[in-house]
């Protein structure tokens, strides 16, 4: 994604430059450059999110599920135990 990023950058600077050129200087088929051209406002808006170290661009399905994933991992960071009950009250709270 950073490569992605800096390819962005690059072009948006060198906005003179053929992406023929752009595509021979970072050793890319032109296809790719164009494609990523093209989907360069998601790239940014997922960088600004935080999300710069992903290699893909994928949405989940299960957004809720990486919620509940992340709260349980901050709660096992500070040695909290959970069980069952908690977890499947948690589940329920950030379904509605």
């Amino acid at each position: 994604m950073s490569v992605k990023l800096d390819i962005i950058n690059y072009g948006s600077s060198n906005s003179n430059l053929a992406r023929v050129t752009i595509a021979k200087q970072f050793q890319l088929p032109v296809y790719t450059l164009n494609s990523i051209v093209a989907k360069r406002v998601q790239f940014v808006q997922h960088s600004v999110a935080g999300q710069p170290h992903r290699k893909k661009l994928k949405i989940s399905k299960y957004s809720k599920l990486e919620i509940l994933l992340a709260w349980f991992q901050q709660k096992r960071a500070l040695n909290i135990l959970i069980h069952g009950r908690v977890i499947r009250q948690k589940a329920e709270e950030i379904a509605l």
